[in-house]
């Protein structure tokens, strides 16, 4: 088993979840990355884990861990197309993860109330109650 020292993650894909990812803790002698079983509590092989879709790298997403979450009172974000007809929809943040790197992330929740981080990349509208609806 080799360390891993290039903060890689695993990333995964169910109907539940669209993308939830594990951190890679090491690498076994075949070159499989291994991440921990919340359910075995030991490291096994991430291409075990149901939905495994692929691995990718810290230069990818840098400061990947979540270091401490500040509240985001006033902040929304708007789905350009959500399913409510296609129609967008508007929901209060949960807050701000702050990253690794020391850059933040908006927090929302998806339909079942699981926190997910927000990639910034994707299409939509973080704003303040302060700022104008449009």
């Amino acid at each position: 088993m080799i360390p891993d020292t290039t903060d890689s993650i695993a990333i995964f894909r169910s109907e539940k979840q669209p993308r939830f990812v594990k951190k890679v803790i090491a690498w076994s002698s075949e070159g499989e990355p291994l991440v921990f079983s919340d359910r075995a509590k030991y490291l096994i092989p991430a291409t075990d884990v149901d939905g495994f879709f692929g691995i990718e790298t810290s230069g990818e997403h840098p400061g990947l861990t979540v270091i401490s979450a500040i509240p985001a009172p006033g902040w929304n974000i708007r789905w350009p197309a959500g399913t409510e007809g296609g129609q967008p929809v508007t929901s209060p943040l949960v807050g701000w993860g702050v990253m690794g790197d020391g850059s933040v992330l908006p927090l929302d929740t998806d339909s079942t109330g699981n926190v997910e981080a927000i990639d910034w990349r994707q299409d939509v509208h973080i704003f303040h109650d302060s700022e104008a609806s449009q």
